[in-house]
């Protein structure tokens, strides 16, 4: 919430308010003859069209504190299901890429596979295993063609 600079700060209730209102009850008590609650009382206070619409209200305020809990509950789980999918989406996509680039390389584009692991690599979606899986990719492909390198032969 922005406050207005030029506006003063509100004040809530300080502690002499408390001290007020005591003293002000302790004079309005004092000019009434004491309440006594007995049986009678309580039976047509628990009977009466008052209680029950209180007791009403108290129900409905749970019941909206629940659906409310629900709700933001609910909330919170479809936006962590979205953003995993989010998630997954993009790895499978990265993954068809680092699968594309691996049959460039085994199909003679060497060059063009092996630019395009080194930037799936260096990706934001790569973690450590699929770093390691390149890794491993290009150095076996790296030696079996030191190996026809050496051996005019085809791995």
């Amino acid at each position: 919430m922005v406050r207005d600079v030029d506006q003063p700060e509100r004040q809530g209730f300080g502690w002499w308010s408390l001290v007020v209102a005591a003293a002000i009850g302790c004079i309005i008590g004092r000019l009434f003859p004491p309440f006594v609650m007995d049986d009678p009382f309580w039976r047509s206070f628990f009977t009466s069209a008052g209680f029950g619409g209180v007791m009403a209200v108290l129900a409905a305020a749970i019941a909206y504190t629940a659906a409310r809990h629900s709700a933001k509950s609910a909330r919170d789980q479809a936006a962590e299901d979205r953003n995993q999918r989010k998630i997954s989406d993009r790895k499978e996509q990265w993954w068809a890429r680092a699968e594309w680039a691996l049959n460039q390389v085994a199909n003679g584009n060497q060059e063009l596979g092996y630019r395009m692991l080194n930037a799936l690599g260096e990706s934001e979606w790569a973690e450590e295993h699929e770093a390691d899986v390149i890794a491993a990719a290009t150095e076996d492909a790296l030696s079996a063609d030191e190996v026809e390198a050496d051996t005019g032969e085809d791995p």
